[in-house]
């Protein structure tokens, strides 16, 4: 199963976390993930 939650979904800032992580968007993987196409991604393998 498939925990996915859509690039198109709102985002409630007011609820943070402790365990909430700010990652750097210099880093390769969060480019890389940037390019991707998510939601058609999911439709293919889920």
């Amino acid at each position: 199963m498939i925990n996915y939650t859509s690039e198109y979904q709102l985002e409630f800032n007011e609820f943070s976390s402790l365990y909430q992580l700010e990652l750097s968007p210099q880093n390769r993987w969060i480019q890389l993930g940037a390019h991707l196409p998510w939601d058609t991604l999911v439709k293919i393998y889920s």
